[in-house]
């Protein structure tokens, strides 16, 4: 038996094409995590081809969802209560962050509209939006800007539950618990 028959081939030596298995198991984690410490990547032998295959398919409902999400967090960083109760169920139930469970359209948005205007102003990037059925699942990272200028960076996930494209659940994990006046 020669050296060279106990030596692998290059067949048996190649690095995956692509990082495709570990970029679905970050995205399928969380919260959000990073790949392991070796990958092709880091390792410097990595294929740098293309790969022509999604990693998540892209369907309606996903579209759908993600639009949704964005335009949710569009309305945070704006500071739009009539747009954020407009995407509610009137008999939506609402909590945010660490507040009290809100029930109804008009209760959320009275509260929101307090809450919203007490903290500073957003922007929401968002790095996820997951659909399931009628479940929808958004992460992002936030950047808070408060009134006395004190920047804040947090990660925030939202959940909700949409019903004929209006959210019957909606929570929103991450928000910054903010000390409201009563109102007058």
């Amino acid at each position: 038996m020669s050296a060279t028959e106990d030596l692998p081939t290059a067949e048996q030596t190649r690095p995956p094409r692509t990082e495709r298995v570990v970029e679905q198991a970050s995205r399928e984690s969380f919260p959000a995590s990073d790949p392991p410490s070796y990958t092709p990547a880091r390792s410097g032998r990595v294929d740098r081809q293309l790969d022509d295959v999604p990693l998540m398919p892209t369907d309606d409902a996903r579209a759908e969802g993600r639009v949704w999400g964005e335009a949710l967090c569009k309305a945070m960083d704006s500071c739009d209560a009539d747009a954020i109760a407009s995407m509610l169920a009137i008999d939506a139930m609402v909590r945010i962050g660490s507040a009290e469970q809100l029930v109804g359209r008009d209760a959320a948005h009275a509260w929101l509209s307090r809450y919203l205007e007490s903290l500073g102003s957003t922007s929401h990037h968002v790095t996820d939006i997951r659909v399931d059925g009628d479940a929808l699942f958004v992460e992002a990272e936030v950047n808070v800007r408060t009134h006395d200028d004190v920047k804040l960076m947090r990660p925030e996930a939202i959940s909700a539950r949409l019903r004929d494209g209006l959210a019957s659940r909606l929570i929103v994990y991450g928000a910054p618990s903010v000390p409201l006046a009563s109102p007058a």
